[in-house]
């Protein structure tokens, strides 16, 4: 007799996505894992992605559709979509990708002991074209069971992922901090572990309405302050979650956010010195220029100033 296999959910997140929703929903129903469910959650969608979703609704056993009252953004339309999902393992896809038919099978089969499971992307244009690069091209691309590595860098995109459901207690609600999928990446490195499969699965579609620019497509200003303190918060968040690093995230969090009051931090330099292949193991770069990231990581206010006033002068 033939073991039954766990149910997955796959939680699809929509929000006036009809240019590409019909072929990443067929990609998602032609799945080689057969025992899955799809789980809709739209965030007021105005375009005619309800009528296309409602449709699949009334011609797929497995297909269900719910809809978020009010625009939340995409990482509380992920976090309502869960609330539905009543798999074992759960799978987020977003609505403008193209799954490879493998995709579920072969995380499901890696995922093992571990709380999550990934894998590579290609990274394609508007029209679904090539791009010549993936994400691992971009990334040396983590597994293990050290949350640490998420700190600066995240390689594990959400639409890559497959997760335990026991997460959930421990993820929901999402942080503020950070996107739902580095956070989700960090948690699940330091309750359980994760693995990479090197394989692409998905064809990760990169457009101007696309909610993560890996090319600067949006054209974006970077503001660093805001990064600054956007880090501030995220090394907090992490220090106060479920983990068996918490030690390390708690001194980490406090020597990080007093840093400014020197001119540069000693402390700061021997903890990122200490944990460099950790902290820095996701960034394709030399050991030379890992050793640059530790020492500008460590610079306080005056530091800062200096550079700031050098760069205005050569202006």
């Amino acid at each position: 007799m033939q073991e039954t296999k766990p149910l997955i959910s796959i939680a699809l997140a929509t929000y006036n996505g009809e240019k590409y929703l019909v072929q990443q929903i067929e990609t998602l129903l032609h799945q080689t894992y057969l025992n899955i469910e799809i789980v809709v959650s739209d965030d007021g969608s105005s375009d005619n992605t309800i009528s296309i979703l409602e449709s699949y609704a009334k011609k797929t056993n497995n297909f269900f559709v719910f809809k978020n009252a009010g625009l939340h953004g995409i990482k509380r339309n992920f976090e309502n979509a869960l609330k539905y999902c009543k798999g074992a393992y759960i799978a987020f896809a977003d609505q403008d990708d193209i799954w490879m038919p493998n995709k579920i099978e072969r995380l499901f089969a890696a995922i093992g002991d571990n709380a999550l499971s990934y894998h590579n992307s290609l990274f394609v244009d508007d029209a679904g074209n090539s791009l010549e690069r993936t994400f691992a091209t971009r990334l040396n691309m983590y597994e293990g069971d050290d949350g640490k590595a998420f700190l600066f860098c995240n390689c594990v995109s959400g639409h890559a992922m497959l997760f335990s459901r026991n997460l959930l207690d421990i993820v929901i609600p999402f942080a503020d901090a950070v996107h739902h999928d580095w956070w989700l990446a960090f948690i699940a490195a330091e309750n359980g572990g994760i693995k990479y499969v090197d394989e692409v699965l998905v064809h990760y579609r990169q457009h101007t309405q696309s909610e993560t620019d890996f090319f600067g497509l949006k054209n974006e200003k970077v503001d660093r302050e805001k990064i600054e303190k956007e880090c501030i918060e995220w090394f907090d968040t992490c220090a106060n979650a479920t983990s068996k690093h918490q030690a390390f995230l708690k001194k980490w969090a406090s020597v990080y956010k007093n840093k400014d009051k020197h001119i540069f931090s000693w402390k700061m330099f021997f903890m990122a010195l200490g944990a460099l292949d950790t902290l820095y193991f996701m960034r394709k770069k030399s050991i030379k220029s890992k050793f640059f990231l530790v020492l500008t990581s460590s610079w306080g206010q005056g530091i800062k100033r200096f550079v700031r006033n050098l760069k205005k002068g050569e202006n």
